[in-house]
């Protein structure tokens, strides 16, 4: 073989190669379940993304193409407001908070990857965090209401033993006539020991699971039985009531615990609007589950206590002793249903889902 024929095989052997490998690279990129895109430095302006990527953010390939990251919102490219394009150290393995096509938000883990072309590409990998930071949250919370409870159980009955004999001698000194002048006094402190009772009661309802009654009902008939209580507290405050009741299947419940629940929810949802307000409270079917939505018309819930939100004590009231929604959530758990939240500065919904098999029992409206 002459050199010239050499050096020609060699050439078609090598593009060959490179043709081959650009095709493997290009269905590793488009296969991959990892999240993937590549964008092009300085400007990062999208160049391609994967199907998983595509998958997570909502935005299709051709609404990525050609945008900045910072149009899309779903990738900033950088920590902590950086500039992109100051180095490569801005490019380092970290977690980062974006937001997808429907404005819902993301936790991944980022590591970038400079490709040294002419332009200079960045490949971006990502691992989709949010479920994982959501359980270490749930977990959290379960930790801290594991010791809420502990200590419940363990001081709740003695703190009450000492104020029911207080309470007792105050009432003795009202009625005695001796001390008539002072009863609007001793009415007060009673009223301050009442209070301290009631919540250390809330307190206890944190502690283990007791035993409670359960009997087959409908969410319906709990909610109408308590709307006169609801509607008279609702018109005192200058609010409205509505119930938007749906068609329900029966459900296995503590009728005085989904009170709770529901009565808790309710006050909660009057305390968040000011002015004039509206709380509708809407129960409806899902599939195989029972729903009940409670919405306001406040001003939503601050992204800071929403993350603690259940845990006991934590509160956006200034006279609140943060102990209602735990409740709620403990009942919840307790009947197989979940609670979730949606806000926003139109008002908050709280959903909770009676899931089956728990809770749920045959038979219609």
């Amino acid at each position: 073989m002459v050199p010239g024929e050499l050096a020609q095989n060699l050439w078609r052997e090598t593009n060959l190669y490179r043709s081959e490998a650009v095709e493997c690279l290009q269905r590793i990129f488009t296969d991959s379940p990892a999240i993937m895109a590549v964008l092009r430095l300085p400007d990062m302006v999208f160049i391609d993304v994967n199907p998983a990527w595509e998958l997570m953010w909502g935005y299709t390939r051709a609404e990525a193409i050609g945008k900045t990251a910072a149009e899309l919102g779903c990738f900033p490219g950088q920590r902590d407001g950086g500039n992109p394009a100051a180095s490569p150290e801005a490019y380092d393995s970290g977690e980062y908070t974006g937001y997808t096509k429907s404005g819902e938000s993301r936790i991944v883990f980022c590591r970038g990857t400079l490709i040294q072309h002419d332009p200079v590409y960045l490949l971006c990998t990502m691992l989709d965090l949010t479920k994982i930071k959501e359980y270490e949250r749930e977990m959290a919370r379960l930790d801290r209401l594991n010791v809420i409870a502990e200590l419940a159980a363990g001081i709740g009955h003695e703190v009450r033993n000492p104020l029911t004999t207080v309470r007792g001698y105050l009432q003795m000194l009202q009625r005695n006539s001796d001390f008539a002048k002072y009863y609007e006094r001793f009415n007060l402190m009673i009223e301050e020991l009442d209070r301290a009772n009631g919540i250390i009661t809330e307190f206890l309802s944190l502690a283990k699971d007791k035993a409670v009654e359960r009997q087959t009902g409908n969410l319906n008939d709990a909610i109408i039985l308590l709307l006169p209580l609801l509607q008279a507290d609702a018109f005192r405050r200058g609010h409205q009531i509505c119930v938007d009741a749906g068609e329900t299947r029966n459900m296995v419940f503590a009728e005085q615990e989904i009170r709770q629940l529901i009565l808790n929810l309710v006050r909660n949802a009057l305390d968040a609007m000011e002015g004039s307000g509206k709380v509708v409270l809407r129960t409806y079917q899902k599939d195989d589950s029972v729903v009940l939505e409670v919405r306001d018309e406040g001003v939503g819930i601050p992204e800071k206590v929403l993350q603690k939100l259940g845990t006991p004590f934590v509160t956006t009231k200034e006279n609140g002793t943060g102990l209602g929604l735990p409740v709620c959530y403990r009942i919840a758990e307790s009947h197989g249903a979940e609670i979730n939240v949606d806000t926003g500065p139109q008002g908050t919904t709280f959903i909770i889902t009676f899931n089956p098999p728990l809770g749920i029992c045959g038979g219609e409206l």
